[in-house]
């Protein structure tokens, strides 16, 4: 692991911030992600509407509509589309010569173990 000088940019500021470099695997990051999404879906999320705050629990909502449905949920191919894009933003970005990975917002490079 290895950190490395960079900048973000919070709308027209400019902001030093300093990257952590990883060097970790896909086959490694996936549980990581995984146990993510859980701890997410199981912490309260909290928003206001009409000026009262509430709280909720993703896991406990979707839990309770679950247990309200009676028999077999069916998906159209898009819906699954949709749904496996949660969490996940997809942009295009291409690689150069030096393994560098570039996006319309960011640069990043490899470390050495691969992908």
């Amino acid at each position: 692991m290895k950190t490395v000088q960079g900048f973000i940019f919070n709308h027209t500021k400019k902001e030093k911030v300093t990257v952590t470099c990883l060097d970790i695997r896909l086959h490694d990051l996936k549980p990581l992600i995984k146990e993510y999404c859980n701890e997410h879906n199981r912490t309260k999320h909290y928003f206001s509407e009409s000026g009262k705050m509430s709280a909720w629990i993703p896991a406990q909502k979707f839990e309770e509509f679950l247990s309200k449905q009676a028999g077999t949920l069916t998906f159209s191919p898009n819906q699954v589309q949709a749904y496996m894009k949660y969490g996940f933003r997809k942009i295009k970005a291409t690689v150069s010569k030096n393994k560098i990975f570039l996006t319309p917002t960011h640069e990043m490079m490899q470390n050495s173990g691969g992908i």
